[in-house]
């Protein structure tokens, strides 16, 4: 990772407030106390755990552990490396960001050279849509799909005329040939270049940050493939972006639900009827990454899907997909043997909300409904035990056991076997034993920070350091700590203490493992600024060493009652007197 400078970091600290970009993401975040307080965006929970120290410009989740400041928060809610998470806070901030000659390497070079091709070709493709008298059949198409001018420029949708002609404007925008065809954009074989996308409209694909990474095309006539999208670059994986995703994030954010669906098409009819928080993978399967994007964002996933059977299957895989990733999903069917697209604009969002999204089931029950309409009547024991294993195979995706627990019994209800039968049949399934229904909950995952020893003691000295660095510094030595974790904080907070935002920087120092930083974190946003603590803290380290010293003297004054060692009137006297100051303490 490259170097930035510190000053442009304190900077961008200064200028941008942690708990407004916290809110954009967690937004249940309301003011508590000292702190703002809300669900925590990286783990599932009812009662909120996540903190947010505006004074401190740190976080911490009581919950899962995760801690640190502004830019350890966009980096982990993101999925972003240190320096695109600077460059973000840093254009929200208004912040120029100089970069020293080493942080300017070659890949990320490449990387800004790519997303400047992309962009640029977007804005080919779109002006070509609007204004080429080629794009005149693109132009009907759309209308025959009938993609509103909102929704087309919402999407920035194009038209790719083929030939050269993309060529030759980048050749005169001064962009490298190497460049565009890593992009993707054209194919530098021998000869002159050709452009990739040939007369096809065309969908540019965006990430979660909103940089054009690729492009989806599709013919509008025979041509096959009828969809094309980008090659793989450095910038394009199609498994891990989402179409629409970052056209709807705010609504996305906003509701902490998306709904996924097949297409391009369908997305686009989907925001253009009312419901922006529609997604699609680009025309393969859905993938854990995908999933695990949309997890970021949201919860709570309703899949729809075409009507014929490739898009129920489809559905039921990319439900499984959904449901590894522990979100909780419904599963839609459309009405009429329609596709979502031609649903909406054929009835309308009302319908659709009413007719699709408010009837949707969980995905073992979509699939046991599909199952049992294509299974004999009645139902033999053969097609019973078919339809279980199936629909089992799906439940066992489920983390959670007790939802596990609960699908399982609504199945045994509906195929009228045993919860027992299936239990046992669930446990061959997945390579153990059947365990009694219901299974006990699953044990919380500890937080990070309980991997490190870090007794209470510990905490309770930095806590008040923290509230008074200046006279904690000149009070306190490393010997004043019985763990090791609680001398590694303390080294970690005497290199920071003295410059800017010492307690932000502190929440994600490099000496620090993850588990001491979760420390820090939760150290931080439990300790204010108080002057107050000086004293309290004095008292404090006066009682800990007086303690520490009784320890050490113990075994000798044992000695002198059992006659092993000759009286000595003056540790006599300091034994007694440090009894009495630690009672006096209240030890």
């Amino acid at each position: 990772m490259g170097l930035i400078p510190p000053d442009i970091l304190e900077n961008i600290r200064s200028r941008v407030d942690i708990a407004e970009v916290v809110a954009q993401y967690v937004p249940d975040l309301r003011l508590s106390g000292r702190s703002s307080k809300g669900r925590c965006p990286f783990h599932q929970e009812k009662t909120p755990s996540f903190h947010v120290n505006a004074e401190r410009q740190t976080f911490h989740c009581f919950g899962c552990g995760a801690g640190g400041d502004v830019f350890a928060f966009l980096m982990k809610i993101e999925n972003l490396g240190f320096s695109e998470a600077v460059e973000r806070l840093a254009e929200r901030a208004g912040v120029p960001v100089s970069w020293t000659r080493e942080s300017s390497g070659a890949g990320s070079q490449e990387r800004r050279a790519l997303l400047e091709a992309l962009a640029f070709a977007a804005e080919f493709y779109r002006d070509c849509l609007l204004k080429s008298p080629r794009a005149e059949t693109a132009r009907k198409y759309l209308a025959s799909r009938k993609v509103s001018e909102q929704a087309s420029e919402a999407f920035q949708l194009g038209y790719a005329p083929g030939g050269s002609e993309f060529w030759a404007a980048a050749e005169k925008k001064g962009l490298a040939r190497e460049i565009l065809a890593k992009a993707g954009l054209i194919s530098a074989k021998e000869g002159r270049p050709r452009d990739y996308f040939f007369d096809r409209v065309i969908f540019p694909i965006r990430d979660a940050k909103g940089a054009v990474v690729g492009f989806g095309a599709r013919t509008m006539g025979d041509g096959v493939p009828k969809y094309l999208n980008s090659p793989e670059s450095p910038v394009f994986s199609k498994s891990r972006v989402l179409y629409g995703l970052w056209e709807g994030l705010s609504a996305v954010r906003r509701v902490r639900k998306a709904i996924l669906m097949e297409g391009y098409m369908d997305v686009i009819a989907a925001h253009q009827h009312g419901f922006p928080i529609a997604c699609a993978p680009l025309g393969t399967a859905l993938t854990p990454d995908q999933a695990a994007l949309l997890k970021r964002y949201a919860p709570s996933v309703a899949v729809v899907f075409d009507s014929d059977k490739a898009g129920e299957a489809a559905a039921v895989r990319g439900s499984a997909v959904l449901l590894s990733a522990g979100l909780s999903v419904r599963a839609a069917a459309v009405p009429s043997g329609k596709d979502p697209d031609e649903f909406l604009h054929e009835f309308g969002g009302k319908a659709f909300k009413d007719e699709c999204l408010a009837k949707s089931e969980g995905p073992d029950q979509f699939l046991t409904r599909k199952l049992l309409a294509s299974a004999p009547k009645p139902l033999t024991p053969e097609a019973k035990s078919s339809i279980g294993r199936e629909v089992l195979a799906l439940i066992t995706k489920v983390p959670d056991e007790i939802l596990k627990s609960e699908w399982t019994k609504r199945l045994a209800k509906t195929l009228d076997v045993s919860e027992g039968a299936l239990s046992r049949e669930m446990g061959r399934a997945v390579g153990h034993k059947a365990v009694r229904m219901p299974p006990e909950p699953a044990a919380p995952k500890p937080a990070p920070a309980a991997a490190a020893f870090f007794p209470p003691e510990d905490a309770q000295v930095l806590r008040l350091a923290f509230e008074n660095p200046g006279a904690a510094a000149a009070m306190a030595v490393e010997d004043d700590f019985i763990s090791h974790a609680g001398r590694k904080i303390w080294r970690a907070f005497l290199e920071v203490k003295d410059g800017p935002s010492w307690d932000a920087r502190l929440s994600v120092a490099e000496s620090l493992d993850e588990a001491e930083r979760s420390c820090v974190s939760r150290l931080l946003v439990e300790s204010g600024k108080s002057a107050d603590s000086e004293k309290a803290l004095e008292v404090l380290l006066a009682r800990r060493r007086a303690l520490r010293r009784l320890r050490e003297i113990e075994p000798q004054i044992r000695d002198m009652g059992a006659g092993k060692r000759p009286k000595d009137a003056v540790l006599q006297e300091e034994y007694l007197r440090l009894c009495l100051a630690t009672k006096r303490r209240g030890n």
